[in-house]
Order: C-alpha cells, then sequence, then structure tokens
C-alpha cells in the first residue's frame, strides 16, 4: 500500500510490540515455569493478541488527515 508517509502507523507497531511480547512471555514460561506451549499455539496467540491490539488503537490525527487526503479527496 502506497501511504502517504513513511513511517509505520502506531497501529502496527503496537501490534507488533504485543505480539514480541507474546512470544517473550511464551518463552518465560518454558524458562521459568516449565510450561512448554506448542509453536503453533505460540505464533496463533502472537496473532491473535497483535491483531485485537491493533484494531483497538486508533489512528492519531495526522495519521487520520493524510490518508483521508490521499484516499477519500478530504481537504
Amino acid at each position: 500500500m502506497n501511504l502517504p508517509f513513511s513511517q509505520p502507523l502506531d497501529k502496527v507497531t503496537f501490534g507488533a510490540l504485543a505480539a514480541a511480547t507474546i512470544i517473550v512471555l511464551t518463552w518465560a514460561l518454558r524458562e521459568f515455569a516449565g510450561i512448554d506451549l506448542p509453536a503453533e499455539v505460540q505464533s496463533a496467540l502472537a496473532v491473535i493478541f497483535g491483531y485485537v491490539v491493533s484494531y483497538h488503537i486508533p489512528l492519531n490525527e495526522t495519521e487520520a488527515e493524510a490518508i483521508a487526503r490521499k484516499y477519500y479527496k478530504y481537504k
């Protein structure tokens, strides 16, 4: 997608951080609590949690205006 700015959206950034947090937490569970989740479950949790966080983070005003100007001819 050709967005009108070069930095990732806040939604994307926070979603990626949420997914990375799940990966670290599942590693900590294995190392310190002896709970070993299958890789498929770990990745599914990361994707689901990342999506939920991304969905709930609103666009900031600058991002919303730039997208509206580019795609909806908003002035």
